[in-house]
This record gives C-alpha cells, structure tokens and sequence, in this order.
C-alpha cells in the first residue's frame, strides 16, 4: 500500500514506518484486493491566491487550500465534507449526513436533507479525487484519494431553517448530533468506520450542529477560529508588557475560561458574547497582555500632588514677573503684554535680538520665557505626548480645569480623583495600574472584584481565608498582579467589571449601530450603541473604530446573528 504525506488539521503529517510497510518493495505494485473508505469528517478550509510567473504568460492563478477539522458548528455555517479513501481511484461514492444519538432534526440514524450548493439533498454522490485532478489547485497532491464537497448546514427555504433552529434550541441538549455514512457501490470495499457494516464516520463521537452561540460553551477550534478572524493576533498573551504565565498562553486556557465567564456573569447571547469580545480584544492589545502599558504616572497621587505645586510656582511666578516685564516692554517699544496670546511670541515679537536690555532686563525676560518654554508630559508617562501652556489662563485651567464643566480636569481635579479611588500610598499608580482583558484600574475598584469573588462560590483558593487588606497588601506579594499573571482573573475580572460592576448585559442586547441616549458630563447625547459600551469601558472613545470593526467582524463573519441567532428578535 502506499504511502504519502497529508495534511492533518492544517499540518503535514508523515506516516511513520510501521509492519504494513515494512516490506514496500516487494507490494509497492502489488494491486488492491479491494478498495477502503478510511475516514470522514467536516471541516473548513482556507484559500491562499498563487499569482503566476509574470514571464509566463500561459499560466494561470492556482489556489493554495488547507483544510481543518471541526467538531461542531452552528445552522447556516458553509462547511466540507472530506472522505479518504484508497484504491477507489475515479471510483463514485455516496454521502449521506445521518441523525445520531436521539431525534432532533430526523430519526436517529436517518438521513436529513442539506444543501449542496443550490441543491437540498439527502445524499451527495461525488467522484474519488475530484480536488486531485483539479489542476487549478496548487497543492492538488495533498487531495490524493480524497472526496471533498461543500455543503452548508441548512435546509434550502428559510422557514425550515427557522424551524431547524428552534427545534436544535429546544432540545435537551440545545444541539443535533449528525454523523457521516459513505457507501458505494463497488464490489468488496472495507469500510473502516462504525455503526452499520462499519460505513458510519463520527459514529462515536458525532458532529455536533448547534442553532447559533447563544447558551452554549465554544469548542477550542471555535475560539481559534474567532481570533483568526479578527486578524491581529500573532500568539496568545505574548505582547509588551505581557505577564500571563505560559501554561495559560493556549486556546485551550482561554476557551475554558471564557467559557466560565458567560456562565457566571450571564454573557449568555450571541450579541453580548460579540460585545464583550470585541472590546476585551482591543483592550488585551489583540489577546497579547493583560497588563497596561507605561509605569502607571498618571495614576500615582504624589506625582499630581507635585504637579499641582508646579504648576502653581509658574502661575505666581507670572503674576509677579507681568509687571516687571510690562516695563520693561513699555522703556523699549511703548507696547505692553497681550496675556491672552502665546507670551513667547508676544516676546519676540516685540523684543527684537538687537535690542539693547540691560542685565537685570535680560535675566527677568528670560525668566518669563522659560515658564512658558517649558514641556509638560500630557498624562504624567512617557507613553504621552508633551505640551507646552501658552498663556497664565492655560496653566490656571491645567491647574483647575475649567470652571464650566461638569469634570474640570485639572491637576486638582486630579488629586481629588485620585484620593477617591484609594491610591493614596507610594507604589499605587504601578500597583493598581489596568490589569485584566479589560484593564481594571485604582485600588478601590480591586478591592470591589476581590470583595466580590470572596462571596462567591466556589472561592478561588489563593485567596480563601485573607482579608481585602491581605489581598491588596502594597508588598510584592499584592494580589493585584493576579489579574495581570493568571488567565482565570484576566477573564473572570472583565466578566466581573463587564455584568456586576458596570451593568452592561442589558446595554449588550442593542446592536452596535443602535443610536441610544447616554449622560456625559451632564450633557445627554445621542449616540451609536458600541460608542455608549465603548465609553462606559474605556472612560472615553479611545480605539472606538477598532472595537467597532471587533464587533462588526464578530457580527456579520462569526456569529451570524442576523440569519443564525435564536434571539435575533430581542436584539434592539
């Protein structure tokens, strides 16, 4: 028999040397006895473009195709079906797709009709290597032997979808079991799977098809398949800043634990589930850290403490110094300040370089220069910008926001928002920086998650038995980092920050597109759905368009919400 390399969930797989191929020269031309159908699966496949030689101007564009078995979809889904086979070469075979374990969407072990391309079947009959004589196909000869078809996952009229899906939804275990049985009608054929003369493929463990996302886990496979989609993932948890430990870094981990979240924190519908990941996608950097960038300045009280009593020397500083400056402006031009301009241009402009001062003239002009030469970090982190503030009124509002608003925003605003939140000791901006897949922030808001998860059932181990005070400590030992190492707080945080915290779910059953009412700053606006989650996350709208294309992408590619989804309706 021979031998030859195949592709296996995506990777080149060689046949090890085993008895039955031990002595290949002396049968490699021996011929078949008899012909053997050896497995059937589903699965979905990816195309890559093969652009031709440029020189050549006969060739034509071939497509590269890998496939990967799944073991469960949902209604609608387009999928394929992949028989192997060896020694049916040009031979027919017959496909059938049959109910398995209990009546759902037919009789156990009677067929159900699918479509095939335009076609509702019950049965596809197909020609053994139909991809391998397929010359379009760059890697034609990975498809040696094989059968490979489309089909897609429903019935051709809608309303028997519609029925499908409410059937699959209201059985017991919210899902059908299908197997695949494959026959044909040459003579001796060995048939290498289960069930009835052993023609019956995922037998054991039968395909599972669910109507949409909605209460129910994803596989593994399916929470690889998300973040494949999304598209800007390279390897789980490996980004700047990263800590999550390496036995958590697999789609295994981060399944099960999302999983658990939908659960515990009612993220339980196809349209919350597209909501929360799309914004803890972006908020993780794409699934690479749970830990926020730059040292944490901006949240560290000593250092607004600092900028407060800066920024009030400059405002003395200008107020003693306009005067002096003002007369001197008046001895050598008749032309006094405008405060309510840029000071280093009224300066310049009205003192040339050829201007003569005298010393003391030249060190108290200089002075007033520097105040307002002088570079301020935006957000107290070198991952921010630098300003400079032009005028007196500048550096009182960055002192004491503007009086106007609602959240002034100054640097006394600051302090006091600071002190609110609990960061009050030395170390606490670092500490109790964002950490988790959506970033939580400030002392107060962990002892909130850990005051929680102490109430909870079961409670987590490494931290039965301490209080708050024990758990978030300020030694090296806080239990912060725990969000920041671990993926079961990573996940259950943002699940935690996301239902109890925030009470988004309710928000999460609107569209993204939703225009909806929301409160900022005193001001009620009219905006899109996915900017109030955005905002109500996030603080502000930073990264709106990614996490709109997060949920647009999850929507439309992933979830299928407007033809799978059993609770479409409710959807606002």
């Amino acid at each position: 028999m021979e031998t030859q390399d195949h592709k296996e969930n995506g990777f080149t797989i060689r046949p090890s040397s085993t008895s039955s191929n031990i002595n290949k020269e002396s049968s490699v031309d021996r011929p078949l006895l008899a012909g053997k159908v050896k497995d059937a699966y589903f699965a979905y496949r990816t195309d890559k473009e093969i652009l031709p030689d440029k020189k050549d101007k006969k060739a034509e564009t071939k497509y590269e195709y890998t496939f990967y078995k799944l073991d469960r979809s949902i209604v609608s889904k387009k999928l394929y079906v992949i028989v192997k086979t060896e020694g049916l070469k040009d031979k027919k075979i017959k496909v059938s797709i049959c109910s398995a374990k209990e009546k759902v969407l037919n009789d156990v072990d009677a067929a159900i009709k699918l479509l095939y391309e335009s076609d509702e079947l019950s049965e596809k009959e197909l020609q053994v290597n139909n991809y391998f004589d397929n010359d379009s196909i760059s890697n034609k000869g990975e498809f040696k032997n094989q059968t490979i078809f489309e089909v897609t996952l429903k019935p051709k009229e809608d309303k028997d979808t519609k029925t499908w899906k409410d059937t699959i939804y209201k059985s017991t275990d919210k899902k059908a079991s299908l197997y695949i049985k494959v026959e044909t009608d040459e003579d001796g054929v060995v048939y290498e799977g289960k069930g009835t003369d052993n023609k019956c493929f995922l037998y054991e463990q039968p395909f599972e098809l669910y109507s949409c996302y909605c209460d129910r886990d994803m596989s593994e496979q399916e929470v690889k398949d998300m973040v494949a989609l999304l598209g800007k993932t390279k390897s789980l948890f490996d980004g700047l800043y990263s800590q999550i430990k390496a036995e958590d870094k697999t789609y295994k981990k981060l399944a099960d634990e999302l999983n658990a979240v939908f659960k515990k924190y009612e993220i339980n519908t196809c349209n919350r589930k597209a909501h929360f990941i799309a914004q803890i996608y972006h908020e993780s950097a794409y699934f690479g850290t749970a830990t926020e960038g730059g040292a944490g300045k901006q949240y560290e009280l000593a250092n607004w403490e600092q900028r407060v009593k800066d920024l009030q020397t400059n405002i003395d500083d200008i107020t003693t110094l306009v005067p002096e400056v003002n007369k001197i402006l008046t001895t050598v031009q008749a032309a006094a300040l405008d405060e309510t301009k840029s000071q280093i241009q009224e300066i310049t402009s009205k003192i040339s370089t050829d201007t003569t001062l005298t010393k003391e003239q030249k060190e108290t002009i200089d002075k007033y220069k520097a105040i307002f030469a002088k570079e301020w970090q935006e957000q107290l982190d070198q991952t921010q910008s630098k300003i400079k503030y032009n005028t007196k009124g500048e550096y009182v509002i960055a002192k004491d926001g503007k009086k106007d608003k609602p959240k002034k925003s100054g640097a006394v605003d600051q302090v006091a928002t600071i002190k609110a939140h609990k960061n009050t000791k030395t170390g606490d901006g670092s500490r109790y920086k964002g950490k988790g897949l959506i970033q939580i922030t400030w002392r107060d808001t962990y002892e909130g998650y850990f005051t929680y998860i102490k109430n909870a059932t079961p409670i987590p181990e490494a931290i039965k038995n301490k209080t708050i005070d024990d758990i978030l400590n300020r030694k090296d030992d806080d239990m912060s980092q725990l969000l920041a190492k671990e993926l079961f707080y990573a996940v259950d945080s943002a699940g935690w920050f996301w239902k109890e915290f925030k009470k988004i779910n309710d928000k999460a059953d609107y569209d993204g597109d939703t225009i909806v009412s929301y409160t900022v700053g005193g001001t009620v606006m009219q905006i899109a759905n996915i900017n109030r989650l955005t905002r109500m996350i996030n603080g502000g709208i930073n990264g709106l368009q990614n996490r709109t294309d997060n949920y647009n992408t999850l929507k439309n590619n992933f979830f299928l919400i407007k033809s799978t989804c059993i609770n479409v309706d409710k959807i606002k």
